[in-house]
């Protein structure tokens, strides 16, 4: 048999069948999910289970004064419904805020189930109290603590700010999706 064509014409694969009859099957959910039915906005922070407690890397969308995006990684930790990124003195990040808040940031996994969520809305620069820490908590949770640490070598409360992205939420399971 054959195997079928998929969204944009690329080959379905449904990891869960042994043969291509169930990928057909899987191929068709995706296709209907491609064509709006709602496979991002029927999903929660609870769908993604323990997702929100990984290390993945993060891209946040600012943008430039002619008005195009630029994305850039970040490392991030979610707290009350958004996310918070550590950014530095001088770092363009700061001065697009301060010029135009509007932010999206995605944080996705790289392999199976495939989990994900993107945030898209503002973006606020917080000089709360405690930051510094909360920054070396986070760079600790992504690179561990020696490079955590270095990234921080010569900053200080003065010198490091936190972005906090906040507005519509959109969260994606694509293996539930799948059937895996």
């Amino acid at each position: 048999m054959p195997r079928p064509r998929g969204a944009f014409g690329r080959v379905s694969y449904c990891a869960n069948s042994s043969d291509w009859e169930g990928g057909v099957e899987c191929s068709e959910r995706f296709e209907r999910a491609l064509q709006g039915d709602d496979m991002y906005s029927t999903l929660n922070l609870e769908d993604l289970g323990d997702f929100l407690e990984t290390p993945h890397l993060g891209v946040l969308a600012t943008f430039r004064r002619d008005g195009s995006p630029i994305l850039s990684p970040v490392f991030w930790e979610w707290r009350d419904g958004g996310f918070l990124t550590p950014v530095f003195e001088g770092d363009f990040k700061l001065l697009h805020v301060k010029r135009d808040s509007r932010a999206s940031i995605v944080v996705a996994e790289p392999s199976l189930p495939y989990r994900g969520i993107e945030i898209t809305g503002t973006a606020q620069i917080r000089t709360d109290p405690g930051r510094l820490e909360r920054i070396r908590s986070t760079n600790y949770r992504f690179c561990g603590e020696k490079a955590g640490e270095a990234m921080l070598d010569g900053q200080s409360e003065a010198t490091v700010y936190e972005l906090r992205v906040e507005g519509k939420v959109r969260c994606w399971n694509l293996g539930a999706l799948l059937g895996i």
